[in-house]
């Protein structure tokens, strides 16, 4: 008869018995009460020399596996450390003994000199195999043991098969708790965690120890689990033990050097409480051990199965090197943060009322949005550890542009001397005094908000070399002189190549309003007014763009166009300039249609090659 076959029969016949309770010694009862949970060994056998060798501090290496079940190695290697921990034993803790291993192959008869140990444990699972048949299920595990001492001989070795059956799904607090263990190792299936426990619990019996630990046995511990493996508890979360040994005695759940608790027995044998984090448990990697406490003193302990607990109550620091840009569609953000920082929420506040715009891991965020153009914005970045713990809020306040920008200085006080880099003249320190000669480098890329207002010194001057963005269509930037101060020089100079947009400026009583020397500038929605000399001047190889504009009261020339220099100038109103609106002195004709003209153009006023219809 095949092993298939033979499995369904005893699926079949368990199936049968379902309305039976049967219950042995070596039995770990997963399932409903009216069903039954077995087990059996097999094969089991255990070889060691003279007992004085039998080293009395291991370190358990990581377990090789042959089988397709990944998680069956380290979950063997965990429940076998744990079982051991409540022998005579001094065990190095498995997350220690990774931490110091060394990387690339590992020498098994020299690591427990290297480690600092009297021996280390080797382990391979030699077999898996799973078989479900309705509520029937059967696991059968095996591993292969190997003692090595500091000479690297093999005082001990072994090979533990168990077979688990088990059917249906436990309903009493013991089976309640084991769900919630299983659930957080992230385990698919309990009957491997039983099976796992139960073969661990058989290694310990056969494990041979030092002869000079012999005492009397302390009380019989089968298991000890919580819900909370590896995860990180801050004050207000709550771990629940259990231990299962002996009814009818004292047990406790010992949290490493944070806390000792009494657990109550909630059924013969079955001992469990919850207990909550403390705010002043600040402590990571924290065994969990189970304490047993016979009627004649003697006690019993084991490690947890389900692995260490991590406690948290100290928030990260507030974020650093907050900035971001804004668009009407997109907003950008980045940050700098501790490493214990985990994860990250931005809020955005409207009105006095925050939502939430991301959250994640990243330390930084590009999302899509919508604002409205130059408006202000404010975002607030709050950062959490692993334990949920919140840091202090971190604040910016974009202006929305309409384009995107990259990490600008925002300039204030008085504009004078050089600018390199992304720079912005905002409303908020406005106005700006300009004194002397400043220049915005080729590198620069200079940004004028909405509302601002520019005074300029008699003889001052802004000369633009690189990017420049004027932004006055939703308010008017205002250029004009200080305390009404006769000017003789322009008020701009474009001497680049680059990208240039001037929308929406207001010009007043200046020498001349805007000098433009090369690059194709884009003038807008802009008003000249009462020049002392002309409004635009234009020259070299610059080719210009002017629409919607005003040039009023210039007492030269409204335009003056010069050398290779082109120019269109459409939909805009040219009056009261005197003598001259517009000359052109360029190798190119201009293309001045569509303007509204006061006095009407006329060859008296247009001089040079201009067409105007």
């Amino acid at each position: 008869m095949n092993k298939l076959l033979t499995r369904l029969m005893c699926g079949a016949v368990m199936i049968t018995l379902a309305g039976c309770t049967v219950s042995t010694k070596d039995s770990i009862s997963i399932g409903q009460p009216q069903r039954s949970a077995s087990s059996s060994i097999e094969n089991n056998t255990g070889n060691s020399g003279d007992k004085q060798e039998i080293p009395g501090s291991i370190a358990i290496l990581p377990f090789s596996n042959t089988t397709e079940e990944k998680v069956a190695a380290p979950l063997l290697r965990q429940v076998i450390n744990s079982q051991l921990a409540g022998r005579n034993f001094s065990l190095m803790h498995p997350a220690e003994v990774d931490k110091r291993l060394p990387s690339g192959p590992v020498d098994y008869t020299k690591m427990a000199s290297y480690l600092g140990v009297e021996g280390v444990l080797v382990g391979e699972v030699v077999d898996f195999e799973r078989f479900f048949a309705g509520i029937y299920s059967e696991i059968r595990l095996e591993v292969a043991l190997s003692l090595y001492n500091t000479k690297g001989e093999v005082v001990w070795s072994g090979e533990h098969e168990v077979t688990q059956r088990a059917g249906g799904v436990s309903t009493t607090a013991w089976g309640l708790l084991l769900n919630a263990a299983i659930a957080a190792m992230n385990l698919d299936d309990e009957n491997l965690l039983a099976a796992a426990d139960e073969l661990g619990r058989k290694v310990a019996f056969d494990f041979p120890q030092p002869s000079a630990y012999a005492g009397n046995a302390g009380p019989v511990i089968e298991s000890v689990i919580h819900d909370q493996a590896g995860q990180w508890l801050r004050y207000s979360d709550v771990l629940e033990v259990g231990v299962k040994g002996e009814p009818g005695l004292q047990a406790f759940a010992e949290l490493g050097n944070v806390a000792r608790v009494q657990l109550k027995e909630v059924e013969p044998g079955v001992y469990i409480t919850k207990i909550p984090v403390q705010p002043d448990w600040n402590q990571v990697r924290v065994p969990v051990t189970g304490i047993l406490q016979g009627k004649d003193g003697n006690t019993s302990t084991m490690l947890s199965i389900a692995g260490l607990v991590n406690f948290d109550n100290t928030p990260p620091g507030a974020v650093k090197n907050l900035v971001g840009s804004q668009t009407e569609t997109t907003l950008k953000l980045s940050w700098q943060a501790e490493d214990d920082a985990q994860t990250f929420t931005v809020f955005r506040m409207v009105d006095g009322e925050k939502s939430v715009v991301y959250s994640g891991p990243d330390s930084f965020a590009n999302l899509a949005i919508t604002t409205e153009a130059f408006s202000l914005n404010e975002y607030k970045v709050v950062a959490a550890d692993r334990a949920g713990n919140s840091s202090d809020t971190k604040s910016i306040t974009l202006t929305t542009y309409i384009k995107e920008v990259g990490q600008q200085t925002y300039l204030s006080g008085p504009l004078q001397g050089e600018y390199t880099g992304v720079m912005a003249l905002t409303k908020t320190f406005s106005p700006y005094q300009v004194k002397g000669q400043v220049v915005f480098s080729q590198d620069s890329e200079i940004y004028v908000e909405p509302g601002v207002e520019l005074q300029f010194d008699p003889q001052a001057t802004i000369t633009i070399r690189g990017e420049a963005y004027f932004w006055g269509l939703k308010q008017a930037i205002r250029i004009g002189p200080v305390a009404d101060a006769e000017r003789r020089a322009p008020y701009l100079i474009l001497e680049n190549n680059k990208a240039t947009q001037i929308s929406g400026v207001q010009m007043f009583n200046g020498g001349i309003g805007i000098a433009i020397k090369s690059g194709q500038p884009l003038l807008e929605a802009i008003e000249i007014i009462g020049s002392k000399f002309t409004a635009v001047m234009i020259e070299g190889e610059a080719n210009v763009t002017l629409r919607h504009c005003l040039l009023d009261g210039s007492n030269t020339s409204g335009v003056v166009v010069s050398d290779f220099a082109k120019l269109k100038i459409n939909d805009c109103t040219i009056r009261n300039n005197f003598p001259f609106h517009i000359q052109n002195a360029s190798s190119y004709e201009i293309d001045a249609t569509g303007n509204a003209w006061d006095p009407k153009a006329t060859t008296s006023n247009l001089l040079g090659k201009i067409r105007t219809e």
